[in-house]
């Protein structure tokens, strides 16, 4: 299946805005970050095409910030970083519509019930991410349909309640962009990513009480289940690369 990757997405914006540059030598290499609570993409770009000429990076990174900060506006804020680094940090509107379009475009298939004994530590992970699920729709914090419910209130929420996100949920969304950044172009390394999310997601589970609504705001358990539901599904799609049943636990 196609996986909703950011890398990928923002590769095609550089493409589009570089298109006066581009040919067929020319790559957009890009490193995810998580700095300051911020998503990065740093670009080398600048640095490969100058090649053996490294005195003329700066200068074509310089010039090329122009086209892809005019092209991307809103969705991303790009600066030059020395030598010659493009560093193109995304804005909090654009990782909320990222949020909202992993939760449209990854299915959800019906878990197995499993004894907690037979489960692997990503499938142990993925059943907990069932029943914290199933718990938030029982105490009606979600209604029935979790995703519509959870992308409909990420539509009408406001973008800067990113900036109460705490950091064990900056690791997991990091965690989860990484993970499908990844699978978009390679599948070799789907039980170490699965291992590394199941990691993440237990230390965003002991750090974020988020279903007490007297202690979590509502823009917040908004954010953190959206997360929740993300692992879910990601964890699903990664089992089912390792060919394994991605279980509830019975």
């Amino acid at each position: 299946m196609t996986f909703p990757s950011l890398q990928r997405w923002l590769q095609q914006q550089m493409q589009e805005a570089l298109s006066p540059w581009q040919d067929e030598r020319k790559r957009f290499p890009l490193t995810l970050r998580l700095q300051s609570r911020q998503i990065n993409y740093r670009s080398a770009i600048a640095l490969a095409w100058a090649g053996k000429e490294t005195a003329i990076a700066p200068a074509w990174a310089q010039q090329l910030v122009i086209p892809l900060q005019k092209h991307l506006g809103s969705m991303a804020e790009v600066q030059m970083t020395p030598p010659a680094w493009i560093d193109i940090t995304l804005t909090p509107k654009t990782l909320q519509q990222w949020l909202s379009s992993v939760l449209t475009s990854l299915p959800v298939h019906s878990p197995m019930e499993c004894p907690p004994s037979s489960l692997s530590f990503p499938q142990y992970s993925h059943a907990r991410c069932c029943q914290l699920l199933q718990l938030a729709v029982e105490q009606t914090f979600l209604g029935e349909d979790s995703d519509a419910f959870l992308i409909h209130a990420l539509q009408q929420q406001e973008s800067t309640h990113l900036s109460s996100l705490e950091s064990t949920d900056w690791q997991l969304l990091y965690q989860l962009i990484f993970t499908l950044d990844y699978l978009e172009s390679c599948c070799e390394q789907a039980e170490k990513l699965a291992t590394a999310l199941s990691n993440t997601f237990t230390q965003f589970h002991r750090h974020c009480r988020f279903l007490n609504p007297q202690l979590t705001p509502d823009e917040l358990f908004i954010l953190r289940v959206s997360l929740l539901a993300i692992t879910q599904k990601t964890l699903q799609e990664l089992l089912s690369l390792l060919g394994k049943n991605a279980p509830q636990i019975s």
